[in-house]
């Protein structure tokens, strides 16, 4: 930056922080022996108090969108939740794993015995195999 940058009108940049970057730079700041007043007082210039630099190091912090820019923090944008599983998502559909309402259906070739077999080994799991074999000898189609 030129010497004479800030007559020039120029600012600073202030960089988007991540909130666990806050909390290291408030804790740095709390373990050089300043107090959460001379915290606010220098890395804010009073512009938040020192109950929003407690809360800070506690990792709660505000909601208001000018605090959260004045600490550097990204701007809390309000989001639709789902209606299936009330959370807010990035993609267009839920992607919860709420489980299927309905069983799984698997189409079996009966004219072809050994693609039969094929497709019963490939969509189910040993278990549920033994279970249908244990049916198929029960049964008096056997």
């Amino acid at each position: 930056m030129p010497k004479n940058s800030r007559r020039m009108g120029y600012k600073p940049v202030q960089a988007t922080y991540t909130e666990q970057q806050v909390i290291s730079i408030l804790q740095a700041e709390k373990r050089k022996g300043k107090s959460l007043r001379a915290i606010a007082r220098d890395l804010y210039n009073d512009q938040v108090t020192h109950s929003v630099i407690q809360r800070g190091l506690k990792g709660e912090f505000p909601t208001d969108e000018h605090k959260r820019h004045i600490m550097g923090l990204p701007a809390l944008i309000p989001a639709p939740a789902c209606v299936k599983c009330g959370e807010v998502h990035v993609a267009r559909r839920c992607t919860k794993n709420t489980g299927r309402k309905t069983p799984r259906r698997v189409a079996i070739r009966c004219d072809d015995m050994r693609s039969a077999a094929g497709t019963i080994l490939r969509n189910l799991e040993p278990g549920q195999v033994k279970e249908l074999i244990g049916i198929l000898e029960e049964s008096q189609f056997v």
